[in-house]
Formats: structure tokens, C-alpha cells, sequence
């Protein structure tokens, strides 16, 4: 079963031997795919845990799309092993939006006890984010994490208004 959440951004998950969903990263062959299941079905006999493939091409960055594909890769895992409190992330991204990384980071925790984090190649910016909100991060032997920079997407003058606005309602009442 294929997710597709948009252009360029093909989701998979692994439950069980039958049903592993594959990230197509660049071009993806079928050797490809098999030596993914296999490394996939041995984290899982390795860990005992659920395993979600998270994986981003490079230069498409983690957005509010993929909060929708975490929950229905949840629900779908919920409903095949009612019972998981535990879960293995392999990630890989160059980072993208902090508040998706943020929201994903509270609907993995309001399902799962324990959340690792398996990172092959990297997990920059806001990939990084979501790393920390995990139990533990695995990095493989190159593997990277990056510090996270804020992007305002705002003007400065709309800027400056919401600043006005907050001193005028919320701090200034406190003093007065």
C-alpha cells in the first residue's frame, strides 16, 4: 500500500512481512526494495517494535502534509498491533517546518510509550527537533543531526504589529 501525499513525497510503512511500505529515495529499484523489506523485517525481529519509515527527499522539507501521513500510519499500526506502546522512526530529512516537527512530536507521543529514533544518513533542523522528542536516537556511523533555525515568514511591519499587540494585551496588563 502506497501513500501519496503529494508531489514527489511517497510514504511507506512497515507493519508485518506483508505489508511494508518503501520510500521511493531518487530511483528506487526492485534489489532496492527487497534489501529494505529484509533490513526492515530484521529491525523488527532485532527491536520487537513497530517500525515507521519516515524518510524525505532531499530538498522537500517536513510539512503540515506528513502530520496527516503519521496519523494514518498510527491508526494503521494501532489496528494491526493494538498493543504497540513501543516504536523504531527510521528518519532521514533536511529539516522543514519546526511546528509540524512539534505537532508530530505530540501525536507520537499521545500513542506511544517509548519512541526511538533509527537514523541512517541525517536528520537536519526540524528533523533534528523531532529526533530529541524521542527515548533514544540511533545515529548510523555517518550519520548527522543539525541545530534548527527559526524562518519567519512574516514581514518585518507584521512583525513589528503582532509584537504591539502582544505588549498591549499580555504584557502590560501584568504591570499595571
Amino acid at each position: 500500500m502506497v501513500d501519496l501525499t503529494g508531489k514527489n513525497r511517497y510514504r511507506f510503512i512497515s507493519l508485518n512481512d506483508k505489508y511494508n511500505f518503501i520510500y521511493e529515495f531518487g530511483s528506487l529499484e526492485a534489489q532496492h526494495i527487497v534489501i529494505l523489506t529484509e533490513v526492515i523485517k530484521e529491525i523488527r525481529e532485532l527491536r520487537g517494535n513497530s517500525v515507521l519509515i519516515f524518510l524525505i527527499k532531499d530538498f522537500t522539507q517536513i510539512s503540515h502534509e506528513d502530520i496527516t501521513y503519521i496519523k494514518n500510519s498510527i491508526n494503521v499500526i494501532k489496528e494491526k498491533e493494538p498493543n504497540s506502546q513501543t516504536i523504531d522512526i527510521i528518519l532521514h530529512s533536511t529539516g522543514g517546518l519546526l511546528s509540524s516537527s512539534k505537532e508530530l512530536t505530540h501525536i507520537l507521543r499521545n500513542n506511544f510509550k517509548k519512541i526511538h529514533f533509527l537514523v541512517p544518513n541525517q536528520a537536519l533542523s526540524a528533523a533534528s527537533l523531532l529526533c530529541l522528542s524521542g527515548d533514544s536516537i540511533i545515529l548510523g556511523k555517518n550519520a548527522c543531526l543539525s541545530p534548527f533555525d527559526l524562518l519567519i515568514y512574516d514581514t518585518p511591519v507584521a512583525i513589528y504589529k503582532k509584537t504591539q499587540e502582544l505588549l498591549r494585551t499580555k504584557i502590560k496588563p501584568k504591570f499595571q
